[in-house]
């Protein structure tokens, strides 16, 4: 006997970049931040800002905003970009804003979406799962030793004020982007520097997975913005915990250029339960009891889980005849939809954004065609329909063909039709 016990929200982390944004500081650069406002009807909610970002026209913010979603309920929200300008009083100057839907976010390659903003750049949001039972990853401190000095040197007398930042690789429309997930504060005129230590989300950081591979880059802080690279090493979170102190080598052109040394290194796992779905399994034998994680839409989304979306319009004569008004498929004189146009809208307005082509087959049953009785036909004129208008257009002409709606209610040519047009790469889903 099992029982599950589970509810169809996800928790999911919105992070966001930007490129070419159009500076707003005059003879200098601007240092912008993001404002994250969720719209829920009429009303709205600010969830947040991201860090400053100085003197960078293409900044990589690593704070994370988290969102509750549902599949079939449309959550938006504002992402607005500002220039931090205390030089001006404090007058934070507007670079733009854009609105996004989580589900088109989710929807789109690498689940990372875009928008041109009207001021001049380009704002780009990502949106994952969350998953809370990967824990933590928690480093008590983090220090550099002998670090390669590119202040100067002695001619000059100054040395280098170094910081770090962690970057992990995603694919974002088929090709490798950096997204920095951390980046620490600089510490002045030392090249042996101790940065403070940080606590960050296991999925944030590496999607859960310690062999991931992540990248170290140390750079010395200029005011600029032209920060200037002091090494790198790839490193792994398995290869930071569990050893009380990790040391790695940096390079810089191929040459040693320091260490850096990270402190009391742990994963601090999660409870087994928590707001992310889950079902839960309960195994009456001795065996005792066994939680099992149940994957949800956006895992599936997220694990990189293509739909092709295809339709399927019941004919059969128990929908009545479509010349009488009040029946299903009849077709109001003044352009009001009919039920099945009500539904088809509204079920395709949902499934078509996690449709990469937008391309849909519209396939009938259950209707007599030239006297002949037919349980999988195309409706329209092309083999498929573009968005939701074309899947309107394809009904109505079908509609308008001269058909006898007939019968039985008869499933399986649909069904055998949708398999067919599913692949190792794309699932159909059906309606």
């Amino acid at each position: 006997m099992y029982m599950n016990n589970y509810t169809i929200t996800d928790k999911v982390h919105v992070s966001l970049y930007a490129r070419d944004l159009t500076n707003r500081a005059g003879w200098e650069t601007s240092d912008p931040f993001a404002v994250v406002t969720l719209l829920e009807g009429t009303t709205t909610r600010i969830l947040g800002k991201t860090e400053v970002i100085q003197n960078s026209l293409s900044p990589n913010w690593t704070k994370t905003f988290c969102l509750d979603y549902s599949l079939g309920r449309q959550t938006h929200f504002n992402v607005g970009v500002w220039d931090s300008s205390p030089r001006q009083g404090g007058k934070n100057k507007p670079m733009g804003s854009a609105v996004f839907e989580i589900g088109d976010v989710l929807g789109s390659p690498g689940s990372v979406k875009s928008k041109r903003l009207r001021e001049g750049g380009i704002l780009f949001v990502r949106v994952v799962k969350a998953q809370p039972t990967a824990g933590t990853l928690h480093v008590s401190s983090i220090r550099g030793l002998n670090l390669l000095n590119v202040e100067g040197g002695a001619l000059f007398g100054g040395k280098s004020d170094p910081f770090f930042t962690i970057t992990r690789k995603v694919i974002v429309r088929g090709e490798v982007t950096s997204i920095v997930v951390y980046r620490s504060d600089y510490c002045k005129n030392t090249l042996n520097p101790n940065w403070k230590g940080f606590e960050i989300g296991m999925d944030q950081l590496c999607d859960g997975d310690p062999n991931q591979p992540l990248l170290i880059s140390v750079f010395d802080y200029e005011h600029s913005g032209r920060h200037t690279a002091m090494g790198t090493v790839d490193v792994s979170v398995s290869s930071l915990v569990g050893r009380g102190t990790a040391t790695f080598s940096l390079r810089h052109r191929g040459k040693p250029a320091g260490a850096i040394e990270f402190l009391g290194g742990q994963i601090n796992k999660a409870p087994l339960l928590s707001s992310s779905t889950y079902a839960t399994p309960i195994a009456v034998p001795s065996s005792g009891f066994q939680a099992i994680k149940q994957p949800t839409f956006v895992d599936y989304i997220s694990g990189g889980c293509e739909i092709h979306m295809c339709v399927a319009i019941d004919f059969t004569g128990s929908n009545g005849d479509p010349r009488v008004p009040g029946t299903l498929h009849y077709i109001h004189p003044d352009g009001r939809p009919n039920e099945y146009e009500k539904v088809l809208t509204s079920i395709s307005s949902i499934l078509m954004k996690y449709d990469s082509d937008k391309k849909i087959p519209v396939l009938g049953f259950g209707a007599k065609i030239n006297g002949v009785l037919n349980n999988c036909f195309q409706c329209g004129p092309t083999q498929e329909a573009y968005g939701t208008n074309g899947v309107i257009d394809a009904y109505r002409s079908t509609l308008r063909s001269g058909l006898t709606l007939s019968g039985p209610t008869y499933f399986t040519d649909i069904i055998k039709s949708a398999a067919s047009k599913a692949t190792l790469d794309h699932v159909s889903c059906f309606w």
